[in-house]
This record gives structure tokens, C-alpha cells and sequence, in this order.
């Protein structure tokens, strides 16, 4: 289920929590389907199951597209942005999401395989799609046969038997399909071999049933490692320069990542490849003297939030969850959430004794407190200790709002922050985080703290 959020004037016979957000919300499965106000909607399903066991994975369509600009602004008039929605965008919905980079001005959109690529297609979007991964091409009696007639659809060849294979699938009716040869630059994960590179230009530029549109390779550590970045970037440099006669004129080179984005103008070539940049992330991972200015303008786009399901007296010295891995060191009162690592709440950040455990937002009527994971995240529930909550004054009770990532860069839940808890990346958890999980496409101001509120006073 999505929702699809824009602001408007607030109505003052509304709640606080509600007149601060007042919108209008599209309730779907997919795409938008129907209208009503937030407050109508908020009045309807009052003291319902959905407001009391509500969990939703907020994006700030809005700060996309800031980001957006910021990027263009970061490299130029002259390169094209491809934004990467692969992995359903992250996790946030690469139909919704890719819409709005669409409206930004995107070139193109990659994504990995053609069944995403279908997908998004499907959903009206008339943006070019890259197909990066090594897809087989099977366009006889396939839907993606139509777009690929238009245009519309870009594959990427790893190597002379991946390119072989296309080749023989291709029907001679097909309108000339527009490829893009990866090479292998040190990944070592998909790519062209460097000695084939040369006999795989010859072939495809001899073949009439496609054409070569770009050349491309993928950078191994350019958030950690600038002189193999750079040796990386030379090898791909050094063979488009030598056959620059076989190629077309119109050919589109393209090898930075976001963090290359980010960090080294000079890997910017025709077109740079963003993922976790359009959503506001991977500038963390650039030290100072590599990051360029503009970089730090960029805006997380994501929240999660849930509510407690119950809370519970738990007594000093009592252990808490499987395996008694965290022990209440004073009597305090223990929250329940419905999320778990079913959801894709990463098993990794569990509370366990002797490590400093992941904080998550509490949300009370009275005001908030950090409040830490107690024991292990389980299948459908993760219990938080509200001691903290308690010591400051406040008085949880069920239904109060937790947030569980939020977009705010110096908060201990920052999405960055819990996955190097969780020794994972973040777009790691992002990816994790389960379809069931309704996303809520929010449209509006910056300063909108929470989309759907719970009940009068929860901000």
C-alpha cells in the first residue's frame, strides 16, 4: 500500500498533530487511485487498528527532488544525471520515485534487470531506462518489445559471450537496440575483460540490429581509495582515446557512482550514475579533503516510523528476549513495537549487554526521549527499554509514535548512524525493508515532522 501526500493550508478545527501537516492523501496499491483529505481521513480511521498498529516508511519526494538540483547544480549544464532505482529505488518505491526524477529532468533511469525496467515502463514512465546488469534480452513475445522498438530501453553488455548470446536472440525485425559496454576495470563482478574490450566494439558497431550508445565501468572503493579510483578511471579513459574512430560520435562514457559524484569532478565525464545520492546519502562516506562543497547540501529523504503495541514493568536484574541477552540494570518499563526483522528491521541492531545499543525516537503527548533496543530484534517485534522516557519525566502508554529511522543527520537513528551499528551500508537496511511496510510519498515542507498523525498531541 502507498500513500501520496501534498500540503496544503492548514484547517484550524483540526487537531495540533493534524493542522500541522494538513494534506491531502492518495491511498493506494501501486499507484493513486483515490483523493481526501488528510483530516477526513484522519477522522475516519480515528481509534482504528491501522492508526494504533500503523508502521510507515516516510519519503520526502520533496527532498528528492532538492537533491535533485543540487546534483545538477554539482556537475553541470553539460553531463547527464542518471539516477540508479534498482532494488525497487532503494527500497522506497522505484515507480513513485522515479516519477519524481522524471519531473526533475533525469536523462535516464537504471535499474538492473529488464523486469524492472518493465515495471517502471508499465507505470507511464517515458523516461529512457539502462538496463545494468547482464540481462539475457529476450524480446520475442515479451511486453518490453514495444518500448525497446521506441527506443526506450538501454542494455549493458559484459563481455564477447554475455554480447553473443544478446546476438542471438535478436529477431531481424527488432529496431536497433542501443547498448552500453561495461568494461571490467578491477571490480571484477560483471564487465568487459580489457582484452576483449577492442573485438566487442568491432562486432557490435558491425551489427545492424543494435547500435552503441555508451561505455561505462564501475569504480571499486571510490569512497575509500582515490588513486584506484583514478587508475580505474585512466584504463576506461585510455581505450575509449586509442579507438576513438570505431566509436560514435554521440557516445555517451559514463563511470561515476555517487560517491564519485560527490568527491571527484573529474570523473564526471558525458554522464554520472546516482543511487544513494538522489536520496541524501553517501556524502558520510567522503572524508573532508574528498567531498566537494555542494555535497553536504544534500538531504536523507527517509523515515520510518511505528507505534507501541504494549509496554510492560520489568524489575532490575530481570533478562529480557531470547537468550537473555540484555539485563534491565534498574527496574524500568519495556515497550513493544511491531516491527521486526520480517519487516526488515535489521537483526543487527539488537541490545545486547556489553555493547552500546541502537536509539530510537519516542513520541509522547508529554515530549520525546531516545530510548534503546533491549534484547534481540525478533521476527514481528523488537522491544525498546522506556527507562529513559521514565527518567525524564514522561509517561508512554500504547500508541505512542516511535521512530525508528529518521532523516535528521545528527540523530543517533539516522539511517547512516544504525547501519554502522549494524556493520551493514545503509541503502543495506533501505533495500531490506520489506513491501508490506506501507510507503508514504510525502510532498511538502521541509519542516514536516510527521505525516500521519496517531492522535491529538503526537507531533
Amino acid at each position: 500500500m502507498a500513500f501520496r501526500i501534498s500540503l496544503r493550508s492548514p484547517s484550524a478545527s483540526k487537531p495540533d498533530s493534524v493542522r500541522k501537516i494538513s494534506a491531502s492523501v492518495s491511498m493506494c496499491m501501486g499507484s493513486g487511485r483515490s483523493i481526501e483529505p488528510l483530516g477526513e481521513w484522519y477522522d475516519r480511521i480515528q481509534g482504528s487498528a491501522l492508526l494504533m498498529d500503523a508502521s510507515f516508511l516516510e519519503v520526502d519526494v520533496a527532498a528528492i527532488r532538492r537533491n535533485y538540483r543540487r546534483l545538477r547544480d554539482l556537475v553541470g549544464p553539460q553531463t547527464r544525471i542518471c539516477p540508479v532505482i534498482k532494488g525497487n529505488a532503494y527500497g522506497m518505491g522505484a515507480t513513485e520515485v522515479g516519477r519524481v526524477l522524471q519531473q526533475s529532468g533525469a536523462s535516464m533511469l537504471a535499474v538492473y534487470d529488464a523486469n524492472e525496467g518493465l515495471a517502471v515502463l508499465q507505470a507511464g514512465i517515458r523516461c529512457p531506462i539502462l538496463v545494468l546488469g547482464p540481462d539475457p534480452v529476450h524480446l520475442r513475445g515479451s511486453p518490453l518489445r514495444g518500448f525497446c522498438n521506441e527506443g526506450r530501453v538501454h542494455f549493458t553488455v559484459h563481455g564477447l559471450d554475455h554480447w553473443h548470446r544478446i546476438r542471438s536472440v535478436l529477431t531481424p525485425d527488432v529496431t536497433p537496440i542501443p547498448l552500453h559496454l561495461e568494461m571490467d576495470t578491477g571490480l571484477r563482478r560483471g564487465g568487459t575483460p580489457l582484452p576483449e574490450f577492442e573485438k566487442l566494439v568491432r562486432e557490435i558497431q558491425e551489427e545492424p540490429r543494435v547500435r552503441l550508445a555508451g561505455v561505462s565501468t564501475h569504480f571499486v572503493s571510490s569512497d575509500r581509495d582515490a588513486a584506484l579510483t583514478e587508475a580505474q578511471h585512466t584504463m576506461l579513459r585510455g581505450e575509449v582515446q586509442r579507438l576513438r574512430g570505431l566509436l560514435p560520435q554521440d557516445l555517451i562514457v559514463h563511470v561515476a557512482n555517487s560517491c564519485a559524484t560527490l568527491g571527484d569532478r573529474t570523473t564526471h565525464a558525458d554522464m554520472v550514475r546516482v543511487g544513494q545520492a538522489w536520496a541524501g546519502f553517501g556524502v558520510e562516506f567522503l572524508s573532508d579533503g574528498r567531498r566537494l562543497p555542494m555535497a553536504l547540501d544534500l538531504e536523507p529523504c527517509l523515515r520510518w516510523t511505528t507505534t507501541l503495541r504494549l509496554c510492560k514493568r520489568v524489575a532490575r536484574g530481570e533478562r529480557v528476549g531470547y537468550h537473555g541477552e540484555w539485563t534491565a540494570d534498574r527496574d524500568s518499563v519495556l515497550g513493544l513495537v511491531p516491527v521486526g526483522y520480517a519487516a526488515g528491521w535489521s537483526p543487527f541492531l539488537s541490545g545486547r549487554d556489553g555493547h552500546i545499543p541502537p536509539q530510537v525516537r519516542l513520541i509522547t503527548s508529554q515530549g520525546e526521549s531516545w530510548v534503546p533496543v533491549a534484547g534481540a530484534i525478533n521476527m514481528d517485534q523488537t522491544v525498546l527499554d522506556l527507562g529513559p522516557a521514565l527518567a525524564a519525566g514522561l509517561s508512554p502508554s500504547v500508541g505512542d509514535r516511535v521512530e525508528l529511522i529518521t532523516p535528521n543527520r545528527q540523530a543517533p537513528n539516522h539511517l547512516v548512524r544504525l547501519a554502522a551499528q549494524a556493520g551493514l551500508r545503509p541503502y543495506a537496511i533501505a533495500c531490506g525493508i520489506h513491501p508490506s511496510v506501507p510507503r508514504a510519498y510525502v510532498d511538502g515542507h521541509a519542516e514536516i515532522e510527521t505525516s500521519f498523525p496517531i492522535r491529538e498531541g503526537v507531533r
